[in-house]
This record gives structure tokens, C-alpha cells and sequence, in this order.
């Protein structure tokens, strides 16, 4: 059996375009069947939750890797000991480093209002240091 192909797919907190994520989804699906492994940042709101969404309809294998400060659940792809801490802005930029060292490509979900996010931007920054496939896919807001 090959081995699955894990892509990562996160992105922006204002995100709205679901289409733009679902097509996505469904392609990368019917281009790698079932050798699709898809890992999120597990954010309750914009792509992340349309990735989750999306996932779990279409019966995808997922997981994800919130922020330290979340509540772990049965997705976290990390032991529960590791969810529930103080909030800390850190732990977005350790979060970023096991999302990008667990993926084989990284697909990142992008309002132009994100120019200057240092999330996304941290993210983009790890994948290119660690020579990840790294794909971006902007979305306008008017």
C-alpha cells in the first residue's frame, strides 16, 4: 500500500470562501484517493473550520494541532498533556513548527487582509526554511 501523503491545509481567520476550500479538498481527493492524509491548524473560525468541516463530510483522514492554550480533542495529533496551558503568542509560532514538520506540502488559505499577518507569514517563512512544497491561495475581500 503506498504511503499517505500528508498535506497540510490552514490559513486565515477571516477566510469565507467554503467553495474555494471544498474544491480544493475534493481535488486534492480525487488526485491521491486514499493516500490523502490532510493535517489543520484545528482554529474554530475562517479556514480552519471550513477544513475540519470539510474533511470529516467528504471522510478524509484528519488530524490537527491547535495552540497549546486549546483544549486538546480526539483529533489533536499531539498527547492531550500538551492542551490546556496558559495562553501564550508562542505557542502560534510552535504550532506553526509542527504543522510545517509534519506536512509534505503546505497549503495556506489567504485574505488579502493577511499581507501582514505574522502567523501567516511565519508559517510561509518555516515551509520555505524546511524546503516544503508550499502552495498559497489568496482570496479577495471587497
Amino acid at each position: 500500500m503506498a504511503e499517505k501523503i500528508k498535506i497540510v491545509l490552514t490559513g486565515s481567520k477571516t477566510w469565507q470562501n467554503q467553495t474555494k476550500i471544498k474544491d480544493t479538498i475534493f481535488d486534492l481527493k480525487n488526485r491521491l484517493k486514499k493516500n490523502l492524509f490532510i493535517i489543520s491548524g484545528g482554529i474554530t473560525n475562517g479556514a480552519d473550520k471550513i477544513i475540519k468541516k470539510t474533511c470529516l463530510d467528504f471522510e478524509i483522514d484528519y488530524e490537527e494541532i491547535p495552540p497549546f492554550h486549546q483544549n486538546w480533542n480526539s483529533f489533536c495529533s499531539e498527547p492531550a498533556f500538551k492542551y490546556n496551558k496558559k495562553y501564550s503568542p508562542k505557542n502560534f509560532y510552535v504550532q506553526n513548527s509542527l504543522l510545517v514538520e509534519n506536512g509534505d506540502i503546505i497549503i495556506i488559505f489567504m485574505s488579502n487582509n493577511d499581507n501582514n499577518s505574522n502567523m501567516i507569514g511565519d508559517i510561509i517563512k518555516k515551509a520555505k526554511e524546511k524546503n516544503k512544497k508550499l502552495i498559497v491561495i489568496k482570496e479577495k475581500i471587497q
